[in-house]
C-alpha cells in the first residue's frame, strides 16, 4: 500500500533532501572515505543536520524536538539515504 504524505510532511521531506543535496551529497560521502576521516562523519554537518532540527525529529517539543512522529523521521531516513548520509 502507498504512503500519502500529508501538506507538511512533504514539505519536511522537501526541506530535508534540499538541505542534503546541498551539503552532503555522495561526493561528500566519498570525500569521507578518501580522507580516511577517523569519525566517518563531519561533525559540522551533523551540527548543522540539528540546527535544521531533523535530529530531534521524534523527540517532543517540550524536551527541544519537533515532536512529530514515525512517519516524519521516516522521510528524513529517507532522504538520509538518497544521498548515502554517513550520520
Amino acid at each position: 500500500m502507498p504512503l500519502i504524505l500529508t501538506e507538511e510532511q512533504t514539505m519536511l521531506q522537501d526541506a530535508a533532501d534540499g538541505f542534503l543535496n546541498e551539503n552532503a551529497p555522495i561526493a561528500h560521502l566519498r570525500r569521507l572515505r578518501d580522507d580516511r576521516n577517523p569519525d566517518g562523519v563531519s561533525r559540522d554537518l551533523w551540527r548543522a543536520f540539528g540546527e535544521m532540527g531533523f535530529a530531534g525529529v521524534i523527540i517532543p517539543e517540550a524536551m527541544g524536538g519537533m515532536g512529530l512522529g514515525a512517519v516524519e523521521a521516516g522521510v528524513i531516513a529517507e532522504s538520509l539515504g538518497r544521498t548515502l548520509t554517513p550520520s
